[in-house]
């Protein structure tokens, strides 16, 4: 233990010394031969959670502030400590909002206001929530989005707010979406006859649909 002569270890008076990392006995670190012990602190930075590309100057009720767009997001959402800086009124709201991970957090009260993002422009009922819950003041989501007068264009790393009615949005050559659709079953339908026909489609749920009726006849009969 203490490596001086004249005695057995087992009778030795000294302190027993013991590097902690090797777990042996006689020495510290500074004279240990093995392999060096090192500690690493890894400082691992958290993945943006926001794109650039989707933060906006915007003005609520005519006052400006930041904005950031969130598609993902069921509702606008508004900081508290914002809510009070631009002088609007909230009342009490029952309304959890799922986070990340399933987190459950209540709002603080909820608050119409009119919102003018890019060219678009709106009025919606806001949720009022903890300033720890968001890094923007106002989270534009798709209460607002899925508005009839907002069109939402994203092209690359650019994104627009417009307004259907708007000279940009009229200039642009937007071809209508096609939803294909299958027959859940097989149907005869006897000639000359009209039927109705169960019909699925993959990727829409709650729309509906409107298909214009015609004849489909089999080719050379």
């Amino acid at each position: 233990n203490c490596k001086e002569k004249g005695h057995f270890a087992n009778k030795c008076k000294k302190p027993k010394v013991e590097f902690t990392k090797c777990k042996r006995l006689g020495h510290l670190e500074k004279d240990c031969r093995r392999k060096s012990f090192q500690t690493h602190v890894i400082e691992q930075e958290v993945d943006k959670t926001y794109n650039d590309a989707y933060f906006f100057n915007c003005t609520v009720n005519g006052k400006e502030t930041k904005a950031y767009v969130d598609s993902g997001c069921g509702a606008v959402l508004i900081c508290q400590t914002d809510c009070y800086e631009l002088g609007l009124k909230s009342k009490p709201s029952t309304t959890t909002i799922t986070g990340y991970g399933g987190n459950k957090i209540q709002a603080i009260g909820e608050t119409e206001m009119t919102i003018k993002i890019d060219e678009a422009e709106g009025i919606v009922n806001a949720v009022v929530v903890p300033d720890y819950v968001q890094q923007i003041p106002l989270m534009i989501g798709q209460s607002f989005l899925n508005q009839p007068q907002v069109l939402m264009v994203v092209t690359g790393k650019k994104i627009r707010l417009l307004s259907k009615d708007g000279d940009i949005a009229m200039s642009l050559s937007i071809q209508p979406r096609k939803i294909p659709l299958w027959a859940k079953e097989s149907t005869v339908i006897p000639p000359r006859t009209v039927a109705l026909v169960n019909v699925s489609s993959r990727g829409v749920t709650d729309d509906s649909l409107y298909v214009q009726g015609g004849m489909r006849p089999i080719p050379g009969k």
